[in-house]
């Protein structure tokens, strides 16, 4: 009984490991900032690979529910992202660039009151 355990440990740790290696994180720089006195904001990511091209943004709430997916397949190494926080309600919530090459840049932000708080 006890091998089975050690089995069962060591191929959780294998999973786990997979898992990590899997979403490689890119060096990409995110930001998250109010576009000027309206109900929105700008979501920038900025990249310093020219070969590691978006492939999509999506921006999930505390729950991990998605609220916003934007798809874009271009040679681009840096791309900003109109989002209308308006509708999101207060909380904080985490936007995550998809890179082609299996990297991901995240940034967790805060809304409150139709506004980005830092």
């Amino acid at each position: 009984m006890k091998t089975f355990n050690t089995i069962k440990v060591a191929a959780l740790a294998v999973l786990g490991f997979a898992s990590v290696s899997a979403y490689a994180k890119s060096d990409a720089k995110v930001y998250v900032n109010n576009f000027h006195k309206n109900n929105m904001a700008v979501v920038s990511v900025n990249s310093n690979n020219d070969n590691n091209s978006i492939t999509y943004m999506e921006v999930t709430n505390e729950a991990g529910n998605t609220v916003y997916v934007s798809k874009r397949v271009a040679k681009v190494k840096a791309a900003q992202y109109l989002l209308d926080i308006a509708k999101l309600e207060d909380g904080a919530y985490t936007v995550s660039f998809s890179f082609r090459k299996g990297q991901v840049a995240t940034k967790t932000f805060i809304v409150a009151d139709g506004k980005v708080v830092r």
